[in-house]
């Protein structure tokens, strides 16, 4: 089993609350501390003998699980909610939608400037890698779910962007008090703040932190006391300019992102703060804007208290699954599973080429590496789409309860020749689905209207809207993988 990057970080006192065993017989159940005060920092701590480089690349890998984590969960969320509803006469569900989609594509853009960082930094290389989901939760460092949009999943997602609680008063911070203690267990999830803290300091030049130190003045001395006198980047730790740029994103290249968010170029020192600054102010931070991740939560979280069971959700299943994990609910109908691992198919499509291009020179591979990006592109539409199918489709026969998107944790060989060879067999295994799905719906056209209701051809959807656009959506699958078969036909 890999070895995560937020696995070596471990203890983990800047977490809501720490993990420990019950004191009761081998069989119960795993129990949580109660969940302690996030007024301080909780820095994490740094192993001993560990320079300050390897230190600020071990937080920011760990950083970049953790967007990407996030990612994947605020975009399962926003696609449990039902923009179409006929009761929702005040558009809040595709309010709600249009907010959580801007989020994740603002992780996105954290995601990438987290690989800016990384790229600053001598030896510093791009850093994907995602923790499992479909696990259980007790044996994660993190409690990462796939979850429809809740008042529980809202109250996390609240806990993971929240700041200091010295920066809230009055009626916001009774409201994460309360949710706190209304989450109980469930209430350890990341301040993930701490890192981005720590990070901040690592990149700062001296102990003196200057007029930009986004945190409250009496704060330096809680980072002097973690780590010891000097204890920062030196210039030499950072990255020959020329061979930063030779890989670092650009905005123009990822044209995927709202206005209000951008890639921030992170070389050299004075830059890396400000994109940490960036970051932490969105939301990931002990200090945030008005318009961060944090209030924006906060305000779906008090309109679904409000609205209560006239929300409009869609019934998506928790960490759903084709069967190949034990925890989970399983997608049994035959052509949503089909369409399940499509989407699948095409999200590890998605890592796989931003990672490649992210590794592709410009001075040298200036063509592979806008590929690249372009495909990223096209599979983030891809994703969109096949995602936002699936919760109008069933989960087994059964219509009440629907099916939802499965992100399988990405698995990105170490070689080149060996992302190749994955690269392939996505490709084959997508059009093998293309195939089936295509079979099936055929088969289903050709069934007399007379024995329709008697159900001998797997029917998946009783979604009008999602079943006109399915072969739209298979068509433009199938174009991306002709082209990057072309593509990889002609490279030999």
């Amino acid at each position: 089993m890999p070895v995560f990057a937020l696995d070596k970080l471990k203890p983990w006192p800047w977490i809501h609350g720490s993990y420990r065993a019950s004191k009761k017989s081998a069989s119960s159940k795993s129990r949580f501390a109660p969940v302690g005060s996030i007024d301080t920092f909780e820095l994490p701590c740094c192993p001993e003998g560990m320079s300050a480089r390897h230190f600020a690349i071990s937080l920011l890998q760990a950083g970049a699980e953790i967007e990407h984590s996030l990612l994947v969960q605020y975009l399962y969320a926003a696609y449990s909610v039902d923009e179409r509803a006929e009761d929702d006469t005040h558009n809040i569900g595709l309010e709600w939608k249009t907010h959580i989609r801007l989020i994740a594509r603002e992780e996105m853009a954290h995601l990438a400037t987290v690989q800016n960082l990384l790229l600053s930094l001598t030896t510093g290389e791009v850093y994907l890698n995602r923790g499992p989901i479909n696990k259980d939760v007790r044996t994660l460092p993190l409690p990462f779910q796939l979850e429809p949009l809740s008042e529980r999943s809202l109250s996390k997602y609240v806990l993971f962007e929240s700041p200091s609680q010295s920066m809230l008063s009055g009626e916001t911070l009774k409201l994460v008090e309360d949710i706190k203690k209304s989450l109980g267990a469930e209430s350890r999830v990341l301040s993930v703040g701490s890192i981005y803290a720590a990070l901040y300091w690592l990149f700062l030049e001296s102990d003196d932190p200057g007029d930009d130190w986004p945190f409250a003045p009496e704060s330096v001395a809680e980072f002097r006391g973690s780590y010891h006198q000097g204890f920062h980047l030196k210039a030499s730790d950072f990255a020959d300019r020329d061979r930063y740029l030779e890989r670092a994103a650009r905005p123009e290249e990822w044209g995927v992102y709202e206005a209000e968010t951008h890639v921030d170029g992170a070389s050299p020192r004075d830059t890396a703060l400000g994109s940490l600054r960036w970051i932490m102010a969105q939301g990931e931070g002990p200090n945030v804007i008005e318009e961060s991740h944090f209030f924006r939560f906060i305000e779906m979280y008090k309109k679904l208290i409000e609205l209560g069971d006239e929300s409009p959700l869609l019934p998506v299943p928790t960490n759903p699954h084709v069967g190949r994990v034990r925890v989970g609910t399983q997608i049994r109908n035959k052509v949503s599973r089909l369409w399940a691992l499509l989407g699948n198919s095409r999200y590890q499509l998605l890592i796989l080429d931003i990672f490649e291009s992210l590794n592709a020179r410009r001075s040298t591979e200036i063509n592979k590496r806008g590929r690249l990006a372009k495909w990223a592109v096209t599979e983030m539409e891809l994703v969109k789409q096949i995602g936002q199918m699936l919760p109008r489709m069933f989960l087994a026969r059964d219509p009440a309860k629907a099916a939802g998107a499965i992100f399988e944790e990405v698995a990105l060989p170490e070689s080149e020749p060996d992302r190749r060879i994955r690269r392939q067999k996505l490709v084959r295994n997508s059009d093998s689905w293309i195939a089936e799905i295509a079979e099936l719906r055929n088969r289903k056209r050709q069934v007399p209207e007379a024995k329709k209701s008697k159900r001998k051809v797997p029917e998946h959807t009783d979604d009008a809207t999602t079943e006109g656009i399915e072969e739209s959506v298979l068509d433009a699958v199938a174009r991306q993988n002709d082209e990057m078969r072309e593509v990889l036909r002609a490279s030999g």
